[in-house]
């Protein structure tokens, strides 16, 4: 079992181990999702022969299912990254996602497809749905889907929408950002062209830079550059203005509200409350269908810029009661926000995990070229507390047990599961 420095609310003698031998080391991701609903940890295999997906309780390590092999196409052209340049590579991935109140494992990749001697192929990425329920070996998938896209750009992304799978990425020499839908029940495919056509208000406006940013029941969420968001025919920010926020703000008098995260049917968005830039803003909690502001809290956060052109994913806990956007945590039991971002001489923490007893870990938004301190918050004091040197935090945390990823000796990625106290 790998030796690890946990949180004391983590037992670091009980639970398993993965290793992931064939992730590069430079690797931009790690090939590892967890189903919460479903208690299920999952990841990538790679062999000779292509890649399968295995998914095992998170809980006591027992192997639910493993795929039969999957044959991604080949990858693009520099997909190996460079690691003098500091850049990444890029390598077949898995996530999860929920729809319809039902989780699928999706495994994921970048490549041309049909390209050979005679034919330039097409760029796309390919997918492949499993059931988290399923059980056994050589487990099929329940479909196979290829999407076209074209980026211009490292833009890519490839997640869980809030309703369905969302693929984004951006082109050209303004970066017009594309989004496309991925139905998980029926495979049914709906690009929605440039995001800066969505919303009917941009015929009367500026929308240049305009983003997917998540998915509805009503159609795509698009989050406006200059400020603004909305599914159009549905809702549109003007009309979930929090109250201490003026609709409009700035020289020019833009829509106020930036989107600042995006998962699971949820939304955070950040509006100006003064001319001062200084002034802590208002930080809400939205349902992406309604766009009902679900809680909120004003909030100075040093760590999100409204000008990224992608949108973060939140940090969920995995009974969707507590949802964290930087130094802003939600808890939509209580409909409050909570936040760290520190008064006084107190630093401000950037939340990175939170578990379903609203135990929530990250670490002190550090200054340039320092080392964040790891810490843990209980969102019931809102206490920081600073954990010792080299204490690694859960990448997800799940119903009884935290997701840690390190490296051995050996520098293999190993994923391991222990069990919460």
């Amino acid at each position: 079992m790998a030796k690890l420095e946990l949180p004391a609310t983590y037992d670091a003698e009980r639970g398993w181990d993965q290793e992931l031998a064939w992730v590069p080391e430079h690797a931009g991701s790690f090939p590892i999702t967890t189903a919460p609903r479903a208690d299920v940890v999952a990841y990538l295999l790679a062999s000779s022969g292509g890649y399968t997906v295995q998914a095992r309780e998170a809980g006591t390590g027992r192997v639910r299912f493993t795929s039969k092999l999957w044959n991604p196409p080949p990858q693009m052209d520099g997909a190996e990254g460079d690691p003098s340049m500091g850049e990444p590579a890029e390598i077949p991935d898995v996530i999860t996602v929920e729809q319809d109140g039902r989780e699928y494992i999706v495994a994921y990749s970048h490549g041309m497809k049909g390209e050979d001697e005679l034919h330039d192929g097409k760029e796309v990425v390919q997918l492949a749905f499993y059931e988290v329920q399923g059980k056994g070996d050589q487990v099929e998938p329940v479909r196979e889907v290829s999407v076209p896209v074209s980026p211009g750009d490292d833009s890519l992304r490839v997640r869980d929408g809030g309703a369905g799978l969302l693929i984004t990425w951006g082109q050209g020499m303004t970066n017009t950002t594309f989004g496309t839908r991925v139905d998980m029940a029926s495979g049914k495919v709906t690009p929605y062209g440039s995001a800066d056509d969505i919303l009917s208000p941009c015929a009367d406006r500026a929308c240049y830079g305009s983003r997917v940013a998540a998915l509805s029941p009503g159609g795509p969420v698009v989050a406006m550059n200059g400020g603004g968001f909305g599914v159009e025919g549905n809702w549109l920010s003007r009309d979930v203005v929090p109250q201490g926020a003026p609709a409009r703000w700035g020289f020019v008098g833009g829509w106020n509200g930036a989107v600042r995260g995006a998962a699971s049917g949820h939304l955070v968005a950040s509006w100006q409350t003064g001319a001062n830039r200084d002034d802590a803003p208002i930080w809400t909690l939205h349902d992406t269908g309604t766009g009902k502001v679900m809680a909120s809290v004003a909030c100075l956060d040093p760590n999100t810029s409204s000008a990224d052109d992608r949108i973060p994913s939140l940090t969920v806990s995995a009974n969707n009661r507590y949802v964290g956007a930087g130094s802003v945590v939600f808890d939509r039991e209580k409909k409050t926000g909570t936040c760290l971002s520190g008064d006084g001489d107190r630093k401000a923490v950037i939340i990175g995990t939170i578990d379903n007893d609203g135990m929530a870990y990250g670490a002190v938004a550090a200054e340039a070229g320092s080392e964040g301190v790891a810490v843990q918050v209980p969102l019931n004091s809102a206490q920081p507390k600073a954990l010792a040197t080299g204490t690694k935090l859960p990448l997800r945390a799940l119903k009884t047990t935290g997701l840690f990823v390190d490296r051995n000796t050996d520098d293999i990625p190993v994923l391991s599961l222990r069990v919460r106290r």
